[in-house]
Parts: C-alpha cells; sequence; structure tokens
C-alpha cells in the first residue's frame, strides 16, 4: 500500500534548515538544533558519480550535481529521462549502484530514507485516507513523539501557512486536489526537513490550479528558504519556479543552468529543441574561423571548443523582428510568409528566406495592430542580432 512507504515525516530531522527563522511551526527548540545550517549560495547536497542500474540497464548514468543551500532546484526532462531516479536517490526510495550523496558534509549514501532530513511530496500526495487534515500534517512530530499539545499547536500553525485554517477537520476526500497537495506540503514541512523532495506534485491538477499552486510553492520556498528539488516534464513549470534547472535525456545531465541561460544559451541539441520553440541551423567553420550559416556568415563564438569543426545555431522565435527597413548590425532576411497563426496574446509566423527556401523560421510576435497585415505570401523583412544566437557542437552522425 502506498501509504505504507511514506518514511519521510518519520525523518529525523533535528538538523532542520533555519530553527530561528521562517514559520514558527518549522523552528526547532533549543535541544533539537543543529550546527550544519549552511548559508545561502553554499552547496548543501552533492552528487558525486551517483548512477542506478536495473538488470544491466541504466536508469541514471554516472552523474555529478550539486544543489546549493536554499535554492528551488527542478530537474526537467521527459519519462524516462532519469529525473525521478535522481530524487529517489537523494531520499533513500533507492540505492545507488555506485558513487555517493553527500549532505552537509556528512555521506548518506548508505543512509536509509527514514534517517535522512529530507521530506517527501509525492505525485499522488500518498496522504492518509482515515485521517483528517489536522492528523495528516501532524503525522511526522506524533511519530517523533512530540507532545500532543506541542504538537496540535504547530499543525494549527502549519495548516494556517498553508492557508487551510479552517480544514483541519476534513477528510482527504473531502478537500479538493490543490487542498490535498497543500496538507501534503505542511505535513512535509512541518518536520524541517533539510531538503524537500516534489515528486511532479502538481501534474493532477487542472491548469488554473496548477498555476496557482506554482506561485504558492515558489512563494513558500522563499519565505522558508529550505532547499527544494522538484521534478517535473513541464518545461513553463519548471521556467516558472526554478532558480537553477537540470535537464535530463536518457539518464545523462545535459545542461544545469539558471532557466535564462536554459533558455537562451541551450548546450546540447536535445535542450534547444526540448526547452520551447527554437530555430535550429546547420553551422560549418570557414577557413578564416568564421562560421557559415544558411543566412550568412557569422564570427565564432569564443566560448566554444576549439577542436569542433561543425556546430548547430539555434534562435529564439521572439529573438527574430520583421522591420519595414534592414536593421544596421542585425542579420536581415528577405523572406515570404508560409503560414500565420494567431494565438491570443502572440501571432505565430512561418517564414522561408528568399535566398534559401529550403529553411524555414519561426517567428513570434506580440499580437496588436499591425500584426494582421502579415498573410501568407507577403514579402517580409527578417532581422536577429547574431549576439543572440546560441551555438553548440554538432555530434558526428
Amino acid at each position: 500500500m502506498r501509504a505504507a512507504v511514506i518514511a519521510d515525516p518519520r525523518t529525523d530531522t533535528s538538523r532542520g534548515t533555519h530553527p530561528d527563522t521562517g514559520p514558527v511551526f518549522m523552528r526547532a527548540s533549543s535541544g533539537e538544533r543543529g550546527d550544519r545550517t549552511g548559508s545561502a549560495g553554499e552547496n548543501c547536497l552533492l552528487l558525486r558519480a551517483i548512477s542506478k542500474t536495473y538488470g544491466g540497464e541504466h536508469a541514471l548514468h554516472p552523474t555529478d550535481l550539486e544543489v546549493k543551500n536554499g535554492e528551488f532546484l527542478t530537474i526537467l526532462g521527459p519519462s524516462g529521462s532519469g529525473k525521478t531516479t535522481i530524487l529517489r536517490l537523494v531520499g533513500g526510495f533507492a540505492r545507488a549502484s555506485s558513487g555517493r550523496i553527500v549532505l552537509d558534509g556528512e555521506d548518506i549514501t548508505e543512509l536509509p530514507s527514514s534517517k535522512r532530513p529530507c521530506n517527501t511530496v509525492f505525485q499522488d500526495y500518498a496522504l492518509f485516507p482515515h485521517k483528517t487534515a489536522a492528523d495528516n500534517v501532524g503525522y511526522g512530530l506524533m511519530v517523533r513523539g512530540i507532545p500532543a499539545q506541542k504538537t496540535a499547536a504547530k499543525v494549527s500553525e502549519a495548516l494556517r501557512f498553508v492557508g487551510l485554517e479552517g480544514m483541519a477537520r476534513k477528510y482527504p476526500s473531502q478537500l479538493s486536489g490543490g487542498q490535498q497537495q497543500r496538507v501534503a506540503l505542511a505535513r512535509s514541512l512541518i518536520c524541517a526537513p533539510r531538503v524537500l523532495l516534489l515528486d511532479e506534485p502538481l501534474s493532477a491538477l487542472d491548469a488554473d490550479m496548477r498555476r496557482q499552486m506554482q506561485h504558492f510553492l515558489k512563494r513558500i520556498q522563499k519565505e522558508i528558504r529550505t532547499t527544494f528539488i522538484f521534478v517535473t516534464h513541464d518545461q513553463e513549470e519548471a521556467i516558472t519556479l526554478s532558480d537553477r534547472i537540470a535537464v535530463m535525456n536518457q539518464g545523462r545531465l545535459e545542461q544545469l543552468g539558471t532557466p535564462s541561460e536554459i533558455y537562451y544559451r541551450p548546450a546540447t541539441h536535445f535542450v534547444a529543441t526540448f526547452l520551447g520553440d527554437n530555430n535550429i541551423m546547420e553551422a560549418t567553420v570557414l577557413t578564416n574561423g568564421a562560421l557559415s550559416l544558411p543566412v550568412g556568415p557569422v564570427e565564432r563564438p569564443v566560448f566554444h571548443g576549439q577542436g569542433a569543426q561543425a556546430f548547430w545555431a539555434a534562435i529564439r522565435p521572439e529573438r527574430i523582428s520583421l522591420p519595414k527597413e534592414p536593421v544596421s548590425g542585425s542579420i536581415n532576411i528577405p523572406a515570404k510568409v508560409v503560414d500565420v497563426a494567431f494565438s491570443g496574446a502572440l501571432t505565430t509566423l512561418r517564414i522561408s528566406p528568399i535566398d534559401t527556401p529550403d529553411h524555414t523560421f519561426m517567428v513570434k510576435l506580440t499580437s496588436c495592430r499591425g500584426t494582421e497585415e502579415f498573410t501568407t505570401g507577403s514579402s517580409v523583412l527578417a532581422a536577429f542580432d547574431p549576439a543572440d544566437l546560441s551555438f553548440f557542437p554538432r555530434k558526428p552522425s
């Protein structure tokens, strides 16, 4: 039964992250405080060559990952990419095949889940159906032997903190999906975990509630300053919530960076195509060291390795404009409109350059007066700043 594996509320979380800050219900008493709280920006969790195999197949290839103290790190990737495997390894729900997991300088690789200062919010919330919201939230404190009066006070404060002060006596079946998610969050936070693990907790919610809960989660994380590791396959969700994003693919870490870095400076073809729309072109090195693109030569960026002779070049659709006249310092491309799609706030065009009609570019414009003039077959001038191009090596086929 799923509820039976909720080991994380029983975690010995005496090493709470911020014993003297944040909500009252998360503050430890003087006898419970640890001395390894960490400072903002320092690494609190290190994965060193951590891997996981099942029957000889790699669910996670040897991976290094550093998680900073107090950050909201999202692990993003498609199904089977290894993101949930990382979460299970950190939480102690799976045993690593190789490598080490270090938390606040302590090797916890072999530590059972019940002894790790990590709590988990599961995808299906894993609430006890026969317990009230208050009893679910207070379960971890009850298991730790905290006196009933003190537990009741902390539970009451925790429910107020997540906006459920009037729901203490409700059972899970009497709560909406968003309310159940808040109960699960309060239950995981009440024992002051060092790291909170969130396994796609918003996937069961409708679009409107999901957006509300995204803002709620980010606000909560900023207020309590606990390290969050969040798993999702939703790119927009990752960009909205994260301080940094770790993009996974086929059991490997493709790129780690801020949402802006991941979006505008993808390091691999997979990242460029997985995260939002992108215009991707082949680029080859000329004898003078510049790069040849279908739209003309550009200077080779200095931040790439000297060995590669073939690259991909990518430009986001919103970085392309359609000016009336050529723009100085920009790459200017005479083109024909192939298709126009109005989608409310944005109008998306597909254009084909006059000189290279086999290539098409996607252009996204803010819908406003004037965009209706673009019709299929009309002539346009497209322009973009070469600095907005991102480059990454093209692997031999």
